[in-house]
């Protein structure tokens, strides 16, 4: 085996060994209840209205020092009442607007409507930081008559991501015996070289 083919065996190697390795990982988040929050404008000063909460990661495993996650989904489950109003909600991430949606479902029945997307790039970096994630769940009011409202059932995160590999540092007597080598190939090939010439 030629020293090219050797090389290109050993790349293919690691590369799959990467990708086995980049998302082995998941950590889960999630508020159920039944419901979780019934939105509705009938108090608004006391923020019956919007549910908020935070996502937090860090309870089923996730160590930002320690860890990276690689992507994160966000879900959120609704049931309407049957009403003949439509009802929208805005869904913000760390205070950027994720979903706005119209929502559905049946209530109380467990028949619910998923309304998930993936997070992007800053919200993955906001989620890295420390496990946690805030969001906010508003009801709109499209109709002006606050006949609005909604159920919502289930919040939840799911991030999917590997382990850090640990940094090792060589020790003072690998540090040589690499420099040695080094230098001898150096060597080795300047001999070569002069040969050819």
């Amino acid at each position: 085996m030629n020293i090219r083919a050797l090389l290109k065996t050993v790349g293919l190697a690691l590369a799959l060994t990467g990708v086995a390795q980049a998302s082995d990982l998941t950590w889960t988040s999630q508020f159920s209840g039944s419901p979780l929050k019934f939105l509705n404008f009938n108090n608004v000063s006391a923020g019956s209205h919007y549910y908020s909460n935070t996502f937090d990661i860090t309870p089923s495993g996730f160590n930002p020092l320690t860890m990276t996650i690689d992507s994160a989904v966000a879900s959120f489950a609704f049931a309407d009442d049957g009403d003949s109003y439509e009802e929208w909600v805005d869904i913000t991430l760390a205070g950027n607007l994720f979903i706005n949606e119209e929502v559905d479902g049946a209530h109380p029945s467990s028949s619910y409507a998923w309304y998930s997307d993936s997070l992007g790039v800053t919200l993955l970096a906001d989620l890295q930081a420390d496990g946690k994630l805030a969001f906010k769940v508003q009801l709109l009011d499209t109709v002006r008559y606050n006949k609005e409202d909604t159920y919502l059932k289930v919040a939840k995160l799911v991030a999917k991501g590997h382990e850090n590999p640990p940094h090792k540092v060589p020790d003072e007597s690998n540090t040589v015996i690499l420099m040695g080598a080094a230098m001898l190939s150096l060597i080795a090939l300047r001999k070569r070289f002069a040969r050819r010439a």
